[in-house]
């Protein structure tokens, strides 16, 4: 990419193309100067010395995995992922509570992107967040009026992701809406939902054996629910939805719930004013997890991956890891993904750690069923974005090459 570290004062027409080596320098002595400049605890929203010990960590740690890696990199990650921690106590604030809508500003969030309804046009085209939008699938063109959100089908969940939670886990049903009332939105405006016909159930694999008890056990709510169970999925090809194409998904699947906004008709199709969370501690915790990882100290690295597993035990014990051989690279993935689903950080996530190609045509059914995705017409892998054709024709420095791949 083009390194430019002075604020322009005139048209520029020609860039040239630094080495990633010479953009981390520059990212990490900005962001080093940047920790004597910012504030220990400022108001909420302002760049605090925690948020900037998160991003140092995270490029030190970055950094590690390149060829021209400082030998101290993953050291420094976990040092600095362990300040900016500072001993806070995940458990202080439940999963289920970190989400809710209206508590978006809470001690866990270090850096986010805020919106607030005053500041909006929505006399025009509506402006705000549309990261609710992208994780679940179609409730139909009616949904706004019966008070469901409107999704995309941008982002759909693959059965990998089901398969990383176990009953154990209280983020399964604190990032999934995985029973749908008759309109959606009561899951969060009705207090009490015992007396709430349910319109959609979708059990998990270790729930709902006896599907016929289940609706006996409620028949005034459960009567006429459709049951969508995690096993019907998987088990019969024909009839196996993570493997269909993607217009056989409306109301099949759970949506990502972590992202709702339940005020339908403020805002237009798919906006909110819900913040996006950037950064928060829990994966600080885990961004210190994978340094001590790479570092080779693997009690420690156990010891921070716990931090966020013992928020999410239903029961003390369920999920903490017990032994320091469990702690892989794997490992630590799957957990980054029941932890972060939906907060963008996957592609780098898998980018960083070299495992982009791989679990790819391991999990993503919209790839792999495609023929070579990953190889490009030079022959070589598409694992760095491709730059905008628009942004190299307007380059009037005709030297500057398109990334590999593509």
């Amino acid at each position: 990419m083009p390194l430019v570290t002075e604020a322009f004062t005139g048209p520029e027409t020609s860039f040239s193309r630094a080495s990633a080596e010479e953009v981390y320098a520059f990212i990490l002595a900005e962001l080093n100067e940047a920790l004597s400049l910012v504030e220990e605890n400022p108001e909420f929203g302002r760049v605090s010395r925690r948020a900037v010990l998160h991003y140092l960590a995270k490029v030190h740690l970055t950094r590690g995995y390149e060829t021209f890696a400082a030998d101290s990199d993953f050291d420094m990650a976990a040092q600095l992922a362990d300040e900016a921690a500072g001993g806070y106590d995940l458990s202080s604030l439940s999963f289920h509570d970190l989400f809710w809508p209206g508590n978006d500003q809470n001690p866990e969030i270090l850096f986010s992107i805020q919106y607030d309804e005053g500041s909006l046009n929505l006399d025009g085209d509506p402006a705000g967040s549309i990261q609710s939008a992208y994780f679940g699938p179609y409730h139909g063109g009616e949904g706004l009026q019966q008070g469901y959100p409107y999704r995309t089908y941008s982002l759909i969940p693959t059965s990998y992701v089901y398969d990383l939670f176990s009953a154990n886990d209280l983020r399964w049903e604190g990032s999934f809406m995985n029973q749908v009332y008759d309109r959606y939105y009561d899951f969060y405006d009705v207090a009490d939902r015992s007396n709430l016909v349910v319109r959609r159930y979708f059990p998990q694999s270790w729930e709902v054996a006896d599907t016929a008890a289940w609706r006996a056990a409620d028949p005034a709510q459960r009567a006429a629910t459709e049951i969508l169970p995690y096993e019907l999925i998987q088990a019969d090809p024909a009839i196996n939805r993570w493997e269909q194409p993607i217009q056989y998904f409306d109301n099949m699947i759970p949506d990502v719930r972590k992202f709702d906004d339940p005020r339908p008709g403020v805002f237009g199709n798919g906006t909110s004013v819900r913040d996006i969370f950037l950064a928060r501690m829990a994966e600080t915790y885990l961004i210190a997890a994978e340094a001590y990882f790479k570092a080779g100290n693997l009690p420690a690295a156990m010891d921070r991956i716990n931090e966020v597993k013992r928020r999410a035990e239903l029961n003390a014990g369920d999920l903490v890891l017990t032994d320091p051989a469990q702690v892989t690279l794997e490992e630590i993935l799957d957990e980054r993904a029941r932890e972060l689903i939906g907060e963008f950080h996957r592609w780098f996530d898998l980018k960083r750690t070299g495992t982009l190609r791989e679990r790819v045509m391991r999990y993503n059914k919209d790839v792999r069923n495609i023929p070579d995705p990953f190889t490009g017409p030079d022959g070589q892998d598409k694992i760095l974005r491709p730059i905008p054709q628009d942004a190299l024709n307007l380059n009037s420095n005709k030297d500057f090459p398109q990334n590999p791949g593509y």
